[in-house]
């Protein structure tokens, strides 16, 4: 007997840095390893002189790494004192790599004379250059000439200057404006050394947002800061000094003080940015094998991710558990962290067949340790090179046979016995799918059959015999009709 079994099945489905670099430098790096980031407070800052010595500045300097950086070192260094005109400070970081960056600026400090002339260039600009302003002027002139010889002579000029601003403040200058000058006039006369300065301390501190990205396996990135000098007199405090930053933007605030004075706050922004993907873990390739008398299972597995930032849970399409047709199904698992870094990855489900029955001869006996073969139903007669499975029934003749999804027939003793999709899992019991053969006699009629078609003889089939005809020419049998 010729008997189709189908199936069919159901398919599913470097952010780089952004840190503040001014100032000219230069870099070094390895084959696999960025170079570290420095950033500075500009590329020219400027400074007033507080004693004849020049001024102490402090300054932030930062250093930034793909992975980490070990080191940074600035010189001169934060907090020494810088003496009156341009000094280049060069600033070298590095890290575990041995990958060194190096950024320069420069720090212009104003001395006395400097000063004079900035104080010389406003008065002319706003007093008349005639009468008691005339007098000023010359006073200053005085102060300036003498600086680089003789500080007493520009003291006295100063004292002078100071002497004839308070006799015409509230008369010929306005109180407000007056206080300008009385200010100017101070941050001189301390540059001269005529008096000690209270000024507070110079801080300079990054204009921007320093922007670096997580170490690998971290949720932080380093940022080391270069060092102030010991013993300088200057302290400098921040009130989130790191050096280990968490994703997002933290912000930074920065003093110097010294003899009781505090600097004005400085603020900058450490934005930490995450690049990194999760990492996932997804199961090898599945196989599994639809339960008797259906077409689909139910597959179970586990899938897992890790991160940076901390544990995440990934998702699959489809889901652990979900029923998965008679065929191959790819599942597309995704995990994507709280930064918005996604990582997927995929395998497959393979969903075998299970085609089974139960042979027994004409006595209704168990056909012990039959031979059951499976075909592809477009296969020729028996033709060996389209079978996909030969099994052999048990003691109870209960054969079973996995294969893939399609369409079959199911031959036993050189005859094809029954399997119905249809009938079978409208019954869903062993029972039903029982598969009775007499191999004699279908033996005997098919031989009958070949040979008349051999010798060119016609045959009539009536019943059996013209279904007999119907399977010997790879026709399709229904044997079962539902009630």
């Amino acid at each position: 007997m010729h008997v189709l079994f189908k199936t069919s099945g159901l398919g599913l489905l470097a952010l780089g840095v952004l840190a503040l670099f001014v100032g000219a430098g230069s870099t070094v790096q390895s084959a696999t390893n960025s170079a570290p980031a420095i950033t500075v407070p500009g590329a020219s800052l400027t400074a007033t002189a507080t004693s004849p010595r020049g001024a102490v500045v402090s300054y932030i300097a930062a250093a930034t790494d793909d992975v980490a950086p070990v080191r940074i070192d600035c010189a001169p260094q934060s907090g020494v004192v810088f003496s009156a005109g341009t000094t280049a400070v060069e600033c070298i970081a590095a890290d575990a790599a041995g990958a060194t960056t190096t950024r320069t600026f420069t720090i212009h400090v104003k001395g006395a004379s400097e000063q004079i002339g900035d104080l010389i260039a406003d008065l002319q600009k706003l007093l008349p250059v005639s009468g008691v302003y005339s007098g000023l002027l010359d006073k200053l002139r005085t102060a300036q000439s003498g600086a680089p010889v003789s500080p007493a002579l520009a003291c006295g000029a100063t004292n002078a200057f100071l002497n004839e601003l308070g006799a015409q403040t509230g008369k010929h200058i306005d109180e407000a404006r007056a206080q300008q000058l009385l200010n100017a006039l101070t941050d001189i006369r301390a540059a001269l050394g005529c008096i000690q300065s209270t000024a507070a301390p110079v801080l300079f501190a990054p204009a921007g947002d320093i922007a670096t990205a997580t170490a690998p396996h971290l949720p932080t990135a380093r940022v080391l800061y270069a060092a102030t000098v010991a013993g300088a007199g200057v302290v400098v405090s921040c009130d989130r000094p790191g050096p280990d930053y968490a994703i997002g933007r933290t912000l930074v605030t920065c003093s110097a003080a010294a003899d009781g004075r505090v600097s004005a706050p400085a603020s900058f922004g450490i934005v930490v940015f995450d690049h990194e993907l999760p990492q996932l873990t997804v199961p090898a390739d599945i196989s599994a094998h639809a339960a008797v008398g259906r077409s689909a299972a139910e597959v179970t597995f586990a899938a897992s991710a890790t991160d940076n930032s901390g544990p995440i849970t990934p998702t699959c399409l489809p889901a652990s558990g979900s029923t998965f047709a008679v065929s191959v199904t790819t599942v597309t698992c995704t995990a994507t962290d709280p930064s918005g870094n996604t990582a997927s990855a995929s395998f497959h489900v393979t969903v075998d067949l299970v085609i089974t029955g139960r042979v027994t001869d004409l006595a209704g006996m168990p056909a012990r340790a039959a031979v059951v073969r499976v075909f592809l139903a477009s296969a020729p007669f028996q033709d060996p090179q389209f079978r996909v499975a030969r099994v052999t029934a048990d003691d109870n003749g209960v054969y079973a046979a996995v294969v893939p999804a399609g369409t079959y027939k199911v031959l036993h003793g050189g005859l094809e016995s029954p399997y119905f999709e249809k009938w079978w899992h409208e019954r869903g019991s062993l029972a039903d799918a029982n598969v009775e053969v007499d191999p004699d006699r279908d033996a005997t009629d098919f031989a009958a059959f070949e040979k008349a078609r051999r010798e060119e003889l016609p045959v009539l089939g009536i019943c059996r015999g013209m279904q007999v005809v119907n399977v010997a020419l790879n026709g399709t049998l229904h044997q079962h009709v539902p009630d």
